[in-house]
């Protein structure tokens, strides 16, 4: 499946809404993945305040994080902008404590497979 211009295919066969933990997929033709996690609304509302979600409907809270690896870095960002574009999704950034929209997301992936390909 190509989304947003570049080939993610999870390799597994997962219910996201139970899985927590290490998410393997394929990106670009090289094995990455990244940590998914199940966040709830309190615990965030506490922690970030800044996100101020109370004035939508928010009816799951995913955290998608990866280590150091740039690829798992990319994987993260084009799987928000497709969880954005495909399923109305809001990405908050909790290093800059602001959203993401689609550009920025997919700018953050483009810079992390440009490191990638210079590891």
């Amino acid at each position: 499946m190509t989304r947003n211009g570049v080939p993610i295919q999870i390799t597994e066969l997962l219910d996201l809404n139970e899985h927590e933990g290490f998410l393997p997929l394929t990106y670009d033709s090289k094995k990455s993945g990244f940590y998914l996690g199940h966040l709830d609304y309190d615990e965030i509302d506490t922690d970030y305040p800044e996100m101020a979600l109370s004035d939508v409907e928010v009816s799951a809270v995913y955290s998608l994080g990866f280590g150091g690896n740039f690829m798992e870095c990319a994987s993260v960002f084009h799987s928000a902008s497709t969880l954005i574009s495909d399923f109305g999704a809001r990405a908050f950034d909790t290093e800059s404590l602001s959203f993401l929209d689609g550009k920025d997301l997919l700018a953050n992936a483009t810079k992390c497979l440009e490191l990638a390909q210079e590891q």
